[in-house]
């Protein structure tokens, strides 16, 4: 059952040159990896997404419908796609302002071997934590991954970073708490061609058949949100 004070932000905004295509309309299997995002977020309860798109964002928004996923989908748009992540990220927490949210997560959407099960072990450390702490991170071997699922005071505190700060200082600044899973796929990303075919077929070898991976690589590129 999704968990409507539970949100997820999906950051599609940036401009890929070397892609050919946006990230977001990538196939895995019969999914996109917006929809991967998508429907991995609600397995695990979530019952509210904001997809932030900037370039290509008609193609991407004509791509998609998620009417019958079951939960709440809305679209947000980043006017200035060659911005850092973190304004994607603002813009998402704009559309969110007015829902009455417990936590949020943000995931860039070139992060797809994320599987339910890791949003799953952040919404249990975050019910089971009484502590101070406001963030939470997964983590394989030590290394810091996607999704990060925050406590819903970061949003004033992600909103309020001035110019040039980035998402890793607001993350810092309210305190993290790494949740050790047993996926790799959580520091996979997507920069290039050879990282697409390298995923996609991780995905079809791993994911396709089971809720989480029994091998992959880990990329350089995913280790440490920011």
């Amino acid at each position: 059952m999704v968990d409507s004070s539970l949100a997820l932000i999906v950051l599609t905004a940036g401009r890929s040159t070397r892609m050919g295509e946006p990230k977001a309309l990538l196939r895995f299997g019969k999914s996109t990896a917006l929809e991967l995002a998508v429907k991995n977020a609600a397995a695990a309860g979530v019952g509210r997404v904001v997809a932030v798109i900037g370039y290509q964002a008609e193609t991407i928004r004509a791509a998609h419908s998620f009417t019958n996923v079951g939960i709440e989908f809305s679209w947000a748009l980043n006017r200035a796609a060659e911005s850092e992540q973190i304004d994607s990220l603002k813009v998402g927490l704009v559309a969110l302002e007015r829902e009455p949210i417990d936590a949020f997560f943000f995931l860039p959407v070139d992060h797809p071997l994320v599987t339910p099960a890791d949003f799953a072990a952040l919404l249990k450390a975050h019910r089971d934590h009484s502590g101070a702490e406001r963030v939470f991170i997964p983590t394989y071997q030590g290394r810091r991954g996607h999704p990060v699922l925050c406590r819903s005071r970061m949003r004033e505190t992600i909103l309020e970073l001035p110019p040039g700060r980035t998402a890793r200082d607001a993350l810092e600044a309210g305190g993290i708490v790494q949740v050790e899973v047993q996926n790799p796929g959580i520091l996979e990303d997507m920069n290039t061609p050879q990282d697409y075919r390298r995923l996609r077929e991780i995905y079809r070898r791993d994911l396709s058949s089971g809720p989480a991976p029994s091998s992959g690589r880990a990329g350089p590129a995913g280790a440490a949100p920011g």
